[in-house]
Parts: C-alpha cells; sequence; structure tokens
C-alpha cells in the first residue's frame, strides 16, 4: 500500500516538475515517466527490494556485536522508508538475525550450498511476520488473493540473487578487511622507523 502511494505521488508530481524543464530534457523526462507508470502497472513490486540481504549477510558472517545493532539499523532505515508500521522491520530484522544465529549454534550454515535456502526462509519469517503485523495493527485487515504467488515470486527471486549478492558482499569486505590491514601494517611500519 505505501509503495502504491508513492508511485500514485511521483506520477501526479512528475509532469508538473517537467514543465519548467527545456525541451530535450523534457522529452527524456517523459520516458522517465513513462517507464515509472509501466513498472508501476507491472508486478515489480513482488520483487524482494529491501535490506534483509545485508541483515542476512552480517547474521553469516560477521560477529553478534556487529550484526545485531546494524539489523536494529537496518530495521530503522526500512521503517522510514516504508511507510508502514513503526517496528515492523525492526522486529523482522531482529528475528530473522536472532534465527540465523540460533540456527548456527547447531549448524553450519555458511555453505554455498544452503545459502539459497537460508536467504528462502528468511524471506518466508519475512513475509509471515509482515502479515502477522498487518493483522495486529490493521483490525479489518484482510488477505489479498493473490499474497501466495506474490510470496512464492519473491522467494524464487531470493533463491536465484540472494546467494549472489551474499557471495559478492563477502568477497567485499574480505577485500576491504585486507587493505585496511595492509594499510595498518604499512602506517605501523612507517611509525616504528
Amino acid at each position: 500500500a505505501a509503495m502504491l502511494v508513492r508511485t500514485q505521488l511521483l506520477t501526479r508530481v512528475m509532469p508538473s516538475f517537467a514543465d519548467g524543464l527545456p525541451e530535450p530534457v523534457a522529452e527524456h523526462f517523459d520516458e522517465l515517466k513513462r517507464l515509472w507508470d509501466n513498472m508501476a502497472r507491472s508486478d515489480w513490486y513482488e520483487m524482494y527490494c529491501d535490506l534483509f540481504i545485508l541483515v542476512v549477510y552480517l547474521a553469516l558472517f560477521r560477529p553478534m556485536r556487529e550484526s545485531f545493532p546494524m539489523a536494529i539499523i537496518f530495521g530503522f532505515v526500512m521503517d522510514s522508508l516504508s511507510g508502514g508500521p513503526l517496528g515492523l522491520y525492526v522486529t523482522t530484522y531482529f528475528w530473522s538475525c536472532a534465527g540465523i544465529l540460533g540456527v548456527m549454534t547447531f549448524l553450519d550454515i555458511r555453505s554455498r550450498f544452503l545459502l539459497p535456502m537460508v536467504v528462502a526462509s528468511v524471506v518466508i519469517v519475512e513475509n509471515a511476520l509482515f502479515g502477522a503485523g498487518t493483522v495486529m495493527f490493521v483490525p479489518d485487515a484482510r488477505m489479498d488473493d493473490g499474497i501466495l504467488s506474490t510470496v512464492s515470486v519473491q522467494v524464487l527471486w531470493a533463491v536465484v540473487t540472494g546467494p549472489l549478492f551474499i557471495i559478492l558482499l563477502e568477497a567485499v569486505h574480505k577485500r576491504m578487511d585486507r587493505w585496511i590491514s595492509e594499510y595498518r601494517d604499512k602506517e605501523d611500519g612507517y611509525s616504528q622507523t
């Protein structure tokens, strides 16, 4: 619903903004508006588009003292952006992080073969918590008939792209750690001489 409100707002604001632009810029702006309108009418919202993949990465590959605070910060950011009930993303990210860390005490789920299952289960838990939050905060809420297909598409996208994002984040983080340690070693070497 919040995404629909934002889409309606942007489609109303965009034409008035383009009126004062020079002709070549306004033509490109019209193309951008047509693209936005097409996206608003399509099912692009079915793809997961929040920060949960970062929460999964942090819970899997970073210590608890880093993952929990960042999960809460990412939750506040998504709560601010989504327009939904305050605390919904914070709760979801917190319990997703806690669940991953809890499972990791018994199983090693960092394997590249298990990453799709981990990401898919987090998407399912996220949608279940959103559904429970919607039912709690909106007394006369009804579940849409297409909710199962939406969740299925989100799980499919998560299984396909989630592990790739996590592997990319892990590689970037390792490279950044290596650069930082090399810089520190170089600085320590200079300070000792």
